[in-house]
């Protein structure tokens, strides 16, 4: 009787700390545009929180202290008032940068150990807000399932909506 009182007690904490070493490794997703991209993708990061994502929203300001995260995102036009070009300069190459600098131009970019080992970053970056927001409208199933493998999201189901 004793045994089993032991055994039960061992398989419980066994439990709870496995639990806890899932918790404690959970990642965030870094998010980094200026306040006006912010507030245009209100609907976006609410999907994103929907799917149980763990989102820290900050300025290219706040971001400084972060640069070594692991999963981050920029996003925004490339001139936008305080917004994401001195980013831009720092993870897109020239021809990148020349590129989504013309007018009507927008892209998604995936780069990684920029900052870190390890770390993944997506690029969504335009000419203006309009061009950068179609870039992440186009790449959506490609985006996510970036999204899904790094925090081990379920992909079935209906489709993605128009984020």
């Amino acid at each position: 009787m004793k045994m089993i009182r032991i055994s039960t007690v061992i398989i419980v904490v066994t439990f709870l700390l496995t639990i806890l070493a899932n918790t404690a490794i959970a990642q965030d997703l870094y998010v980094v545009a200026s306040k006006a991209t912010q507030q245009a993708s209100q609907n976006w990061a609410g999907f994103l929180q929907s799917q149980e994502i763990s989102l820290r929203l900050l300025t290219p300001e706040e971001f400084t202290n972060h640069k070594n995260e692991k999963y981050i995102i920029i996003m925004g036009g490339i001139d936008e008032p305080q917004g994401v070009k001195g980013l831009l300069k720092e993870v897109l190459t020239e021809a990148e940068l020349q590129w989504i600098s013309k007018e009507g131009n927008g892209g998604m970019y995936l780069k990684s150990d920029v900052w870190a080992m390890g770390q993944s970053i997506i690029i969504f970056a335009g000419s203006n807000w309009k061009t950068t927001e179609q870039a992440r409208k186009a790449a959506k199933e490609e985006w996510f399932e970036m999204l899904a493998n790094w925090f081990d999201l379920e992909v079935s189901g209906p489709a993605l909506p128009a984020y």
